[in-house]
């Protein structure tokens, strides 16, 4: 199409300038997409519209002039622009509402800041002018300290004309005048650090007492929250079913009998029910009564937000809620306050305006966040996209390099404010990692009495994590950078390279040169420098050039697995096992194992010498310095003893050339993302990862609730304790409940399994897509097996949609996070999303904004080695069926989240076997029909 100026709303455009109030605003051209739409006007006022999908360049008078947008990465994304726009909105809401959730659209701006939606795509650039002048507006009303730290940290962004495009207008909106030659220092006008609360030690709690929480207490208390609830706009309703719920769970809540039997309820409780409440509601009257503290351990994040904002309902008093209730998380989640220092220090001098921006954004996040907690409700996920990644989540203690007392910051440290609170805390929500974590490594007090795990169906994935063992490439290495610091001369005078610490500047200040934990740091660096993988490693290794005893085993791992694994051309991941053992190879496991010897050994006696050190001058050493050296000695201990010593043991199988330790299974990998050779190393975990588990927490806990929706993936329970190791748990009789979702799904759904599509045809398989999409004219979620597919089909059936005003969004396409293209993809009811696993688990989208879901093909598990061998003690093809039914079951119960939800699951692959379609609700009978078939039914049912 041809570009035609359309002047019909210039008088709109006219009316809303004088609305506004009179604050300096750049002239700028605006740049907008909604709904597979692009709206463009001029600096000159002309208004020019097309569809996304016509892939029309922009015309010259925008590219040559300033640039008004909202998400200026992903519009440059969808655009094929050379630079993104510079004048982003929401920076600008960043700077203005710092620490607020928002939904990152036009849409989403205009809920949140109460501004009518535009009604036509014209009308579209004038909203967005609207909003930024709302925000900047909003500023000029700031008062008094907080509006002079604003103005500060605003004209070190602006630096000079070469850094925040929004810098000049920020100034004037706050009241202050912009100078282009004033001097700027970023340490100083950035000083965010010295307003920051201080946390402050308590006394140890005292020991919680075991008083009795009724059933009859549970059901009113839980009245009482759901009145809360619904108080606040909510709808709740109590129903029978959650009532039973909570009751069980009160009554799991007494002390064992026996040491090593807790009390283990298993409890499925179907979508609707209302399970989050039902356990809360208990568990809160327990530790309030009891003077104690449960632990509620989730897996999503999306999980965790939500019992983050269900709190508000248990504690109203947003001050008793800081007292008695906290999110916990490992400390690679939080802001380091040394690191966003260091971050700013270095925005002074960076060429690149992101910096700067960046830093400035950052302090501001930091002034308003309660918890400094870069994946919580505080952090709104596009922030890293606008930023980057090195701006943001990697201003957390990612690697373990914390000097505690040593900082300047540490008496504000978030990560030390949280876990003080979290001793004393009623409710403690963590995430499934970070209870297993501290469940095998630290004391007995780390674990709560009674622990709550929802989304059970997890666990066994998420003990898979923490209690393998990788000995490869990337963790070799970063145990290096963790012992060395930073070395590459390349990377390290770039901004947030140079944040990292090495072992001896950890312990700065603490040895004494002359002491015996100072000979065993030399010894440990000399060991790390002479084997450990240095940068560069990867080229090395897959060339065959390695140096180093430690790249030497990597090498011939590499070439091993190409030379057996199965189809070792493909661009994915490849594998073989461990056996045979070639001479070469256990001779190349040998010396590497003598390398590690030489860093286990002085870590090891290091962990002593700290020890005796805090024996010896436990009477001259300050408490925070006490802290320091406990904290790092622990810490050193850790990868000692947990990360060295398994590394060493598994190498110890190849040189004796033995199979597998039993209970264990073992394997080589090589890496590979987009067809790049990117890792490479020796692989180990349990066969059955609820072991150490169990081992972990039945001396300890008194109580155990796993809970989901989906536990049960056959009709008795005997499978679902095995894979939950419910005799690793206890050696107590697990008890069990089964509570029915309320929900109508044999009339609130439809399940279609499509018979004519090619499954291994691509083309095929993105037609059916395009026609089901389009028969339910969006609100559609397309789950793939395979990342190369879900790319394909986004690739085929983009323009098409968007041409039908269906905005198409995808993982792993789009550069943004997952928990923002949900909500995207929640906000506009006619959106499609394409997703994997990740967004199976984590989305949660009520209403018509889902209301069709796609599967491309029966979700078998993969058939790796790991597969392989927990197929022969699970059950075989019972394993596989199993593990299937669940995903499928997952995957329906996304579809229908509430009594007025309606929507139709279609399974693209006419191979499913009937018999797995007992993973779905009773009573909704499954359809199989051809492709043309399903979009008719889709098309007269919704």
């Amino acid at each position: 199409m041809s570009w035609q100026p359309n002047h019909a709303t210039n008088q709109y455009m006219q009316d809303a300038m004088v609305k506004t109030p009179p604050i300096p605003f750049p002239h700028v051209s605006v740049l907008t997409i909604t709904d597979g739409h692009v709206a463009i006007m001029t600096d000159e006022g002309e208004i020019i519209t097309h569809r996304l999908s016509d892939r029309i360049s922009l015309p010259n008078a925008i590219e040559q002039s300033a640039v008004l947008t909202c998400h200026a990465p992903w519009v440059a994304s969808k655009l094929s622009l050379a630079a993104p726009p510079q004048f982003d909105v929401l920076e600008l809401y960043a700077f203005c509402r710092p620490a607020q959730f928002i939904t990152p659209t036009l849409n989403g701006l205009c809920r949140t800041l109460s501004i009518e939606k535009p009604s036509d795509i014209e009308d579209t650039p004038f909203t967005l002018i609207e909003i930024a002048q709302a925000l900047l507006a909003e500023l000029s009303q700031l008062k008094g300290a907080l509006k002079s730290q604003c103005l500060s940290i605003a004209k070190s962004m602006a630096r000079q004309g070469h850094g925040w495009a929004w810098g000049p207008y920020v100034i004037a909106a706050l009241g202050g005048q912009y100078d282009n030659n004033a001097p700027t220092n970023p340490k100083q006008d950035m000083d965010v650090f010295k307003d920051l609360p201080e946390w402050s030690e308590d006394a140890p709690p005292a020991p919680h007492s075991f008083t009795e929480v009724t059933g009859d207490e549970t059901r009113a208390y839980l009245q009482t929250l759901l009145n809360r609830r619904n108080d606040r706009g909510k709808t709740s309703q109590i129903r029978a079913q959650q009532q039973n719920y909570a009751t069980r769970i009160a009554n799991n809540l007494m002390p064992k009998t026996a040491p090593d039997a807790p009390h283990l309820l298993v409890a499925q409780a179907g979508t609707g029910i209302g399970k989050t409440y039902g356990y809360l509601a208990p568990t809160q009257l327990w530790a309030a009564k009891n003077d104690g503290r449960i632990t509620i351990s989730t897996y999503t994040k999306n999980l965790q937000r939500q019992i983050e904002q269900d709190l508000d309902v248990l504690y109203p008093d947003k001050d008793e809620q800081s007292r008695k209730a906290v999110t916990q998380k490992g400390r690679e989640n939080y802001l380091c306050l040394l690191n966003l220092e260091d971050l700013i220090s270095a925005s002074a001098m960076a060429q690149n305006p992101k910096t700067i921006v960046a830093a400035g954004i950052m302090a501001r996040w930091t002034m308003a966040t309660n918890d400094g907690d870069l994946t919580g409700n505080s952090f709104p996920g596009w922030l890293s996209g606008l930023l980057g990644i090195q701006n943001t989540h990697a201003l957390a203690d990612r690697r373990g390099e914390c000097i505690y007392a040593a900082c300047d910051h540490y008496h504000k440290c978030f990560i030390e404010r949280m876990n003080r609170k979290a001793k004393r805390a009623q409710i403690v929500v963590n995430n499934h990692a970070l209870t297993m974590i501290r469940a095998a490594t630290e004391s007995s007090d780390a674990v709560t009495p009674f622990i709550v795990f929802d989304e059970a169906h997890h666990l066994f994935h998420a003990a898979d994590s923490a209690y393998g063992a990788n000995f490869t490439g990337m963790d070799t290495s970063d145990l290096r950078r963790w012992i060395i610091g930073p070395e590459d001369e390349r990377r390290k005078n770039r901004v947030g390279n140079s944040r990292g610490r090495g072992l001896r500047k950890r312990l700065e200040g603490l040895v004494d040169e002359d002491s015996p934990a100072f000979m065993d740091i030399g010894k440990i660096l000399l060991a790390a420098k002479a084997c450990l993988p240095a940068p560069g490693w990867r080229k090395r290794v897959f060339l065959n050039e390695p140096f180093g005893d430690i790249e030497k085993f990597l090498s011939i791992v590499a070439a091993q697995v190409n030379t057996r694994a199965k189809q070792a051309n493909t661009p994915y991941t490849i594998e073989c096992d461990i056996a045979p053992v070639s001479d070469d190879l256990a001779d190349y496991a040998k010396k590497a194992h003598k390398a590690l010897k030489k860093i286990r050994m002085p870590l090891a006696d290091l962990v002593e010498n700290l020890k005796a050190m805090m024996d010896d001058k436990a009477d001259d050493l300050d408490k925070d310095t006490m802290a320091r050296i406990d904290a790092l000695a622990t810490s050193i201990e850790r990868r000692s003893t947990m990360m060295v010593a398994a590394w060493m043991n598994m190498l110890e199988t190849l040189i004796d050339n033995a199979n597998t330790v039993h209970d264990m299974v073992d394997w080589f990998e090589l890496t590979r993302i987009d067809g790049k050779n990117y890792d490479c190393g020796f692989m180990r975990r349990y066969k059955n990862p609820m072991e150490p588990l169990g081992h972990s927490l039945r001396d300890t806990a008194q109580g155990i609730v796993m809970t989901s929706a989906t536990l049960k993936s056959s009709k008795d329970w005997e499978s679902t304790y095995q894979m939950l190791g419910a005799k690793h748990l206890t050696t107590a009789s697990p008890e069990s409940i089964d509570l029915p979702s309320p929900f109508q799904y044999n009339t609130q759904s439809k399940i279609i399994v499509v018979t004519d599509v090619d499954k291994n045809n691509g083309i095929a398989v993105a037609n059916a897509y395009k026609g089901l999409f389009e028969a339910s004219n969006g609100g559609a979620l397309g789950l793939f097996t395979s990342i190369n597919r879900l790319k394909q089909v986004h690739k085929s059936i983009r323009d098409t949609l968007e041409r039908k005003s269906i905005p198409l969004y995808a993982q792993h396409h789009d550069n943004i996070d997952i928990g923002t293209l949900t909500d995207m993809f929640r906000e506009d009811e006619n959106a499609c999303l394409l997703g994997t696993d990740a967004v199976r688990d984590g989305i949660d989208v009520s209403g018509r904004s889902l209301r069709c879901m796609v599967f491309d093909r029966v979700p078998w598990p993969r058939p790796t080695i790991l597969h392989r061998e927990r197929r022969k003690i699970f059950g075989g093809r019972a394993y596989d069926e199993n593990e299937t039914r669940l995903k499928l079951k997952q995957a329906y119960g996304r579809l229908i989240r509430s009594e007025s939800d309606k929507g139709v699951f279609v399974m693209l692959d006419g191979a499913m076997p009937s018999r797995l379609c007992d993973a779905f609700p009773d009573g909704v009978e499954v359809e199989r029909m051809p492709l043309k078939d399903a979009i008719k039914a889709i098309k007269n049912y919704l």
